[in-house]
């Protein structure tokens, strides 16, 4: 009988422990994602850090987001709309959204937002992309002009444009525009997302904990309510941990972004999906007097045969079609279907060029020079390839000088370098942060170009805006800034038992709508 007893008590509990973990939430809806490294705050007027853009991209919310493609979808407003000059838009705000503690979002609370992004006394390193607000330009140079953006009721948001601006909308996506409570601000006296007590979450999650020595943890906000409800009871982003790679093969992680070479070392994977985001340059140190000169910049580019230096590199490293990245889109669609493919650069005689060069600099010879590039990479055949053609066309022998990944980067932002052939990956979210990345990596501040650039900001249409970078990526070309030898891709890979994350533009993943298969 005691038998007989316990075998159905087993049964019995096995069915609803089986039930349990069918029908209930449990830790294996938790998914785990490992940052590149510490988050400081979590401010998302602030902060510029992509690991905590991550974190806040996946916690709150602003109007609207980003779809995969980059497409967008309504989040914090219900829907809006555009006066006929394109110049205000009116926002309708959803009524039923909240913030973690239980108060509505109002629109008072994206103006709240826009004010701290326009202070005089600290203004945000975003406000750039909102420069097309009435006010923004002259608060960005320090004058308190009354800022275009303001509440009518609760939950109409109005803002006003001194110029239509074709990406405002996708701009609106990004954690700068998410709306801020200022009270609760005020109440953190100025620790204001540094810790989770000084964070208020109005999407899927709150930051539950906050430990840059393990992990940062989100779970749901209970006071969160959207037509897309999350299916996932939460995220673990780890910090510090060794080999990411080995934590996402061994199951303990659910995505991670791979390098072409670290997808190909996992046999293949049927949850992976490319994204061309990389391009290779050659680019010449512009901050040494030598190469200020654009003959002598010239001369040196001149014998290079790109069709031999694009074979002697890595299969997995394609022809380029410009400056900017193929995976780079503009108002949702891919910038070289708009903009087109960018035209390099035609050879000239090189020794000519050279002679014209050393005359302008008042040199006999060129001083000895060094070709930097990254150790590891398989670029070795190519930067032997550019060492013979010079030596052969102008009789400058360039020093190679592998560097390991870190010193490559050190050395090209503190500009210890002369010529480098190096990979630059798209970290932001558009054409235009990305030729500012490359502006600031290698101090490109030449007037005209700068000129172009403002010239194709204040675009009126996505067509004219593609057509404006463009112009700007083809000066640099066209004045031997740099060459792009080559392009490569990254890979997004996810767990195979999961299906519904995605990753936006920029290559930041997306959990709220993960689910098991």
């Amino acid at each position: 009988m005691k038998k007989r007893f316990l075998a159905l008590f087993l049964a019995l509990f096995f069915v609803f422990s089986l039930a349990a973990c069918r029908s209930g939430k449990d830790d294996s809806l938790i998914l785990r994602y490992d940052l590149s490294g510490q988050v400081s705050s979590l401010d998302p007027q602030f902060t510029t850090s992509a690991d905590a853009r991550t974190v806040l991209y996946n916690a709150m919310e602003g109007l609207y987001r980003l779809s995969e493609a980059g497409d967008l979808i309504p989040a914090g407003a219900s829907g809006h709309t555009l006066s006929a000059d394109g110049k205000t838009y009116t926002f309708t705000l959803r009524q039923d959204a909240r913030w973690s503690d239980g108060s509505p979002v109002t629109a008072k609370d994206y103006v709240f937002a826009f004010q701290r992004m326009f202070r005089t006394d600290s203004l945000s390193p975003h406000a750039g992309k909102f420069a097309s607000i009435e006010g923004a330009s002259a608060r960005m140079e320090g004058t308190a002009q009354p800022l275009g953006v303001s509440a009518s009721g609760d939950y109409t948001l109005v803002i006003r444009l001194t110029e239509a601006d074709p990406l405002f909308l996708q701009r609106l996506a990004d954690p700068a525009a998410f709306p801020c409570k200022e009270d609760f601000y005020n109440e953190s006296k100025g620790r204001y997302g540094l810790s989770t007590q000084t964070l208020l979450s109005n999407g899927p999650f709150v930051v539950k904990s906050w430990d840059n020595s393990a992990s940062i943890t989100l779970r749901p906000n209970d006071q969160y309510s959207s037509q897309e409800e999350s299916t996932i009871d939460g995220v673990n982003f780890f910090i510090g941990r060794e080999n990411p790679l080995e934590q996402f093969t061994s199951g303990k992680s659910d995505a991670i972004c791979l390098s072409r070479e670290e997808y190909l070392s996992l046999g293949g994977w049927n949850s992976a999906s490319p994204r061309e985001d990389t391009v290779w340059l050659l680019v010449f140190n512009t901050r040494h007097a030598p190469f200020q000169n654009e003959t002598l910049r010239r001369a040196i580019l001149s014998p290079i045969d790109r069709e031999a230096l694009s074979d002697a590199l890595p299969e997995d490293i394609d022809s380029p079609d410009g400056l900017i990245p193929a995976a780079v889109r503009l108002a949702g669609q891919p910038y070289r279907e708009l903009a087109g493919n960018a035209v390099f650069l035609s050879s000239q005689e090189p020794r000519d060029l050279l002679i014209a060069a050393l005359g302008d600099l008042g040199l006999e010879k060129l001083p000895r020079t060094a070709l930097s590039y990254p150790a590891d990479a398989g670029v070795e055949d190519a930067a032997a390839l550019l060492q013979k053609a010079w030596g052969e066309s102008l009789s400058l022998y360039a020093n190679l000088t592998p560097l390991p990944k870190e010193e490559l980067n050190t050395a090209i932002q503190s500009g210890e370098f002369d010529l480098a052939l190096v990979p630059i990956s798209n970290r932001g979210d558009g054409h235009r942060e990305f030729l500012a990345q490359l502006s600031q990596l290698f101090g490109w501040q030449e007037e005209e170009y700068l000129s172009l650039l403002e010239e194709a900001q204040r675009a009126t249409s996505a067509k004219a805006m593609a057509a404006g970078y463009h112009r700007a990526e083809e000066w640099l070309l066209e004045h031997c800034y740099a060459l792009p030898v080559g392009a490569s891709s990254s890979y997004e890979a996810t767990n195979q038992d999961l299906e519904g994350i995605t990753f936006l533009p920029d290559g930041t993943p997306f959990f709220k709508l993960a689910h098991r298969k």
